[in-house]
């Protein structure tokens, strides 16, 4: 994550947090890095769940599609699609062979997004 998505998710990150835990985030996390550190410490499987949550609130829903193929040591490739608030869609015709690259390359994407929003506000 970069600029000003950064800067929203790490607010949101501590809205929500004090919210469904009734605490503050501890301030050994707040003084460190950023809170995108603290989640690094987790699998990224855990971060996606988080991450989708933060995108939701923004209008901008992620999903990874599985789609099955012959021939791969997997037997399945992925893609993404990106529905916006303003009932647009973004997508890839890339094919990924793991769904982890295929959520990192959404993930990317959402960003990129996100911060060309926050400068169409400025």
């Amino acid at each position: 994550m970069t600029g000003k998505n950064k800067e929203q998710f790490e607010k949101w990150f501590e809205e929500r947090f004090k919210r469904d835990t009734g605490i503050k985030l501890p301030s050994r996390i707040l003084s460190s890095n950023s809170v995108l550190d603290t989640l690094d410490l987790y699998d990224f499987s855990m971060q996606w769940g988080v991450y989708l949550e933060y995108y939701d609130s923004l209008g901008v829903r992620i999903e990874v599609l599985t789609y099955p193929i012959h021939n791969t040591e997997s037997g399945f490739y992925f893609d993404w699609i990106i529905h916006l608030s303003n009932e647009n869609e973004c997508g890839t015709n890339e094919e990924y062979y793991s769904r982890k690259e295929a959520q990192e390359a959404a993930l990317k994407k959402a960003d990129e997004i996100i911060n060309t929003w926050a400068e169409t506000e400025i």
